[in-house]
C-alpha cells in the first residue's frame, strides 16, 4: 500500500495517493509504515485542509521522524 500511494503521487494522483496511504493506516496500525503514510496522506490535502491533518498526525504519531516536518508546515 505505501508503494501505492508513492506510484499514484508519482502520477501526480493525489486522491488515490492519500487512499493508499490511509488504507495503510486503517487496515495494518502496527506497522512501521503507519507514520510515513499518515504524514503523505496529511500533506496531500489542500492547503486549507491540511493544517487540522497535521495537528492529528502530530497527536497520533508524537514520536515520528516527521515530527519536525510537520511542525515546519504548521509555522
Amino acid at each position: 500500500l505505501m508503494m501505492r500511494g508513492e506510484i499514484y503521487e508519482s502520477l501526480t494522483q493525489p486522491q488515490l495517493a492519500r487512499e493508499a496511504y490511509l488504507l495503510l493506516v486503517d487496515s495494518a496500525p502496527k506497522s512501521r509504515l503507519c507514520d510515513d503514510a499518515a504524514y503523505r496522506a496529511a500533506v496531500l490535502l489542500p492547503a486549507d485542509s491540511r493544517r487540522p491533518a497535521l495537528k492529528r498526525f502530530l497527536q497520533d504519531y508524537p514520536d515520528s521522524k516527521w515530527v519536525g516536518a510537520a511542525q515546519e508546515v504548521l509555522k
